[in-house]
């Protein structure tokens, strides 16, 4: 069987364990696996070799960490892999300078435009971003309303 090195990072880690992200983690791979290729020297990231098969068709145990902001990927792995300037990103996103920076810091969400946008630009499309956001924006829920849900009463059918 083939195997790959996959970055065992706190965030690629967990998009590669989580059951909606799993579908897109092989692009995720092949993305970072040509960033590789061209900075082979000076990629400073840990490895772990897994076995491809075995990885892409089982699901792994989920760790208790909560889920990432889509800009903590984008901003500690994809962006340092890819090693060009903020400002070039942003104009080949065709975004501002400060949308691009509001996003890294966490301070605006990945829209759906952007999430097209970055799916373009890394080769992944759209759906990873989405996903990634949608479980982030849920927990952040989950924190604020958790009493208050856990308050409303379930309905059923008679």
């Amino acid at each position: 069987m083939p195997q790959r090195d996959v970055v065992n990072d706190r965030g690629w880690q967990r998009a590669f364990e989580d059951p909606i992200l799993l579908p897109f983690s092989r692009k995720l791979v092949t993305l970072l696996d040509a960033v590789k290729r061209k900075r082979r020297n000076t990629l400073s990231l840990f490895r772990l070799t897994i076995t491809e098969e075995r990885f892409m068709t089982r699901k792994l145990p989920k760790r208790g960490l909560p889920p990432m902001h889509p800009a903590e990927l984008l901003r500690e792995e994809i962006l340092p892999a890819l090693d060009r300037p903020k400002t070039e990103i942003a104009r080949l996103l065709g975004v501002s300078r400060q949308t691009l920076y509001d996003v890294l810091k966490e301070r605006q969400p990945i829209t759906p435009g952007m999430a097209l946008r970055l799916g373009k630009l890394c080769g992944n499309g759209p759906d990873l971003w989405l996903n990634l956001q949608k479980r982030y924006d849920l927990h952040q829920a989950q924190q604020e309303l958790g009493e208050k849900i856990k308050k409303i009463p379930t309905l059923e059918v008679a």
